[in-house]
């Protein structure tokens, strides 16, 4: 989804579209996923982790194929396609390292895990803009699509070798509110999924419309706002293994998670100091700190999930928190593109995230004093 972002305003401008309309773009695409999380503890248990996640994958290179080859159509059928695809992922791929990770170090295992997504998300905000300017915004599309087709061809291809999984051979029940019932069991497992959906709105809003706000509203071209985009993608490499080792070597994932919601609180009350003469300097320290905050806290929150979780429901805790976060995912980005749309700025709109790092602060304390 990185690509569309990045992109945002050179995909808007050839469906000749506003490219705040990216948000609903990125809102049906969670939508979907959404809808997936719902079955996905049950489908993985009954397909076997590796396979559920090869799956995921397929569905995600033809999501971005189709996303590619039409235009407003099939930037809507895409999306679906792919959302699917993002929906199977959490629970598969989390199983997986809970089958190999020792307890004592899963806050640092699933922040390595996690940073894969800062990592792709600075691949396409470096080359997206390139790709765009040079080849056409639809050659990054196409890229996606093989990538993700080839890592579906070594999954599918390695899903007996790497783990033996102890299935039951019982039916699995395809009951979409297993994974809500889950959740609802511990108010302790309630607060701590409340912390993500409010840290992931800060986190999703900024990765959405920061390259548009930096080239509407900062005056900033596209390839400068991918520079300042990969720089929130390169310190959230390096934050989410730092945060992720902090907390092992803390044994304690919710102070970690208190310590990052004040940071994004200071982040997201920046922007309302922002215009066109704001030193790059500034900004660029800016960037870094929402790297380091807001890109940061997603392993720690998943090892903290898990020491909660009842370990015979972990799965569908996971689909379950899969489910309010992609939630969030849809809602935050279209429920913002109206707000910048109403407002008529980046700036004032960008600033109310304050109030989501207030919330996430204090669900994340209730978390850990419910323990």
């Amino acid at each position: 989804m990185f690509v569309y972002t990045a992109g945002a305003s050179a995909i808007a401008a050839d469906l000749n579209i506003p490219a705040a309309y990216i948000g609903y773009q990125i809102g049906i695409a969670y939508f979907a996923a959404t809808l997936c999380t719902l079955f996905s503890g049950s489908l993985t248990r009954r397909m076997g982790y590796v396979l559920a996640l090869a799956i995921a994958m397929a569905l995600i290179a033809v999501g971005a194929a189709v996303t590619t080859l039409w235009q407003l159509v099939g930037m809507f059928a895409g999306s679906i396609i792919m959302g699917l695809g993002f929906g199977l992922i959490p629970a598969s791929a989390s199983q997986i390292l809970i089958s190999v990770t020792e307890k004592n170090k899963r806050a640092f295992i699933f922040s390595i895990k996690q940073s894969g997504i800062p990592i792709g998300g600075m691949l396409s905000a470096l080359t997206t803009p390139y790709f765009a300017e040079q080849l056409g915004w639809r050659a990054a599309g196409y890229a996606v699509s093989f990538s993700c087709l080839l890592i579906f061809l070594f999954l599918f291809l390695n899903r007996h070798r790497w783990i033996i999984e102890d299935r039951n051979t019982a039916p699995v029940s395809l009951n979409p509110f297993l994974p809500l019932i889950a959740i609802h069991r511990s108010r302790r497992l309630m607060m701590l999924v409340y912390m993500a959906v409010f840290y992931v709105g800060i986190q999703i809003v900024w990765l959405t419309f920061m390259s548009p706000f930096f080239v509407e509203d900062l005056q900033f071209t596209l390839v400068e706002a991918g520079y300042f985009l990969a720089i929130v993608q390169v310190t959230g490499i390096v934050g989410r293994i730092l945060w992720g080792w902090l907390s092992d070597r803390l044994q304690d994932n919710f102070s970690a998670m208190l310590m990052l919601g004040w940071i994004m609180a200071i982040c997201c009350a920046a922007p309302y100091f922002l215009d066109a003469e704001t030193p790059v300097l500034w900004l660029s320290l800016l960037c870094f700190s929402i790297g380091f905050s807001a890109v940061s806290w997603n392993g720690v929150f998943h090892a903290a999930l898990i020491e909660v979780a009842d370990p015979g429901e972990t799965v569908q805790v996971i689909a379950g928190m899969a489910f309010y976060v992609y939630v969030a995912m849809f809602t935050w980005p279209a429920l913002y593109a109206l707000l910048i749309e109403w407002s008529g700025n980046y700036t004032i709109s960008m600033s109310t995230l304050v109030l989501f790092s207030m919330a996430g602060i204090y669900c994340a304390w209730q978390s850990k004093i419910l323990r």
